[in-house]
């Protein structure tokens, strides 16, 4: 029960538009990202490049369908970000909104899937893992536990 405060606290941030995210014209920029830590982030600098972008907030498009706006940290998403799919990735019109470590998932986020359904909790090396609150398409609702993306 005491990790449920952490899950609905990120459910209220998402409601509420809690980190605010503004591509500028060139694709690979964001401005005005508050980082993880309080600290305003600046635009990562040009492309993408691993040895420049780090402590920065940056897009990464990829040509599968996939789309990063966050956080960058030693060339990999850390903090504060958004993933969503678009065709032809395989996953297109989802969505996460949360944290990152390393590159993966790892915090509070949501993942949103395409029919409409919502998965809100706590991730670990990109695998769900935690309390969650699962809403389904048919608004039916599940709260339970993961462990390394099982039930």
């Amino acid at each position: 029960m005491k990790r449920l405060l952490p899950v609905l606290c990120v459910v209220s941030l998402v409601l509420l538009g809690g980190c605010q995210i503004t591509p500028s014209s060139s694709s690979s920029r964001v401005s005005g990202l508050v980082g993880m830590d309080g600290r305003v982030l600046t635009p990562c600098p040009g492309n993408y490049n691993k040895n420049t972008w780090t402590n920065c907030a940056g897009t990464y498009n990829w040509a599968s369908g996939q789309n990063y706006v966050g956080e960058y940290k030693d060339d990999k998403s850390y903090g504060q970000g958004t993933l969503t799919f678009s065709a032809p990735h395989k996953d297109a019109g989802e969505k996460y909104v949360g944290e990152y470590k390393d590159g993966k998932k790892n915090g509070q986020g949501t993942y949103t899937y395409a029919d409409g359904g919502k998965y809100v909790g706590e991730f670990k090396d990109g695998k769900r893992n935690g309390h969650f609150i699962v809403t389904y398409a048919s608004g039916a609702k599940y709260v339970g536990e993961f462990k390394d993306d099982k039930k």
